[in-house]
């Protein structure tokens, strides 16, 4: 989300630097090329078995994980939700979320399909898309979009921007084995503290909580 913030203050100096004279033809900045091959690479490794965690702006869109089976989106569990039902219950969550809560491959189909928003009111729409790709997988890591409007024949600036973005991560295939992430050392070290001890007799209280995976 930092990240973000950062790049719409940045777009809001380059706008400010450059709006004037300024050839608005092509509305929208993307480098598709790097896009299209990211994108075939993903498609035909033809996974249909997976998971990772989505997370996104604006506010309002709530992280979780998506559960891909058979190439279909399976469930999507909410970070602060325990059981695994379906949490995409339109009551529930914003329009917003339904249309970007998917499988990567209809991630990339729906950034696939973006275009600069249509002149109105004496204005045009300037975007801009930049994403990150993992080398490994070739899933998008990231996708950060933004809007700002451009006065055309000396029109005044409407005031605002619009933008979201996509960000994936601990995408995994079925079958991949999952790191664990654990201080054996220091593990090992305070067992055999407790082990010197050789307590015979005592008594706890023990709880369990069961957070899934």
């Amino acid at each position: 989300m930092k990240n973000f913030v950062l790049f719409l203050a940045f777009t809001s100096l380059f706008v400010s630097c450059a709006i004037e004279g300024e050839d608005v033809a092509d509305r929208l900045d993307f480098d598709r090329e790097t896009f299209n091959t990211a994108r075939r690479l993903w498609l035909d490794q033809d996974f249909q078995n997976y998971s990772f965690h989505l997370a996104g702006y604006p506010s309002g869109f709530r992280s979780g994980t998506v559960i891909v089976k058979d190439g279909v989106l399976d469930r999507f569990i909410m970070d602060d939700e325990v059981d695994a039902y379906d949490n995409l219950l339109e009551e529930r969550v914003s329009p917003f979320q339904l249309e970007w809560t998917d499988t990567i491959s209809g991630l990339y189909e729906k950034i696939n399909n973006a275009r600069a928003p249509s002149p109105s009111g004496g204005f045009e729409w300037r975007s801009r898309i930049e994403m990150e790709y993992d080398d490994t997988y070739h899933f998008f890591k990231s996708c950060f979009r933004v809007s700002w409007p451009v006065p055309v024949d000396g029109g005044e600036i409407p005031v605002g921007y619009n933008g979201y973005s996509i960000v994936i991560t601990d995408f995994t295939p079925e079958g991949a084995v999952r790191r664990l992430s654990f201080d054996r050392e220091t593990f090992n070290a305070e067992r055999r503290l407790w082990l010197e001890r050789d307590f015979q007799n005592y008594s706890f209280h023990l709880d369990f909580h069961d957070y899934g995976g």
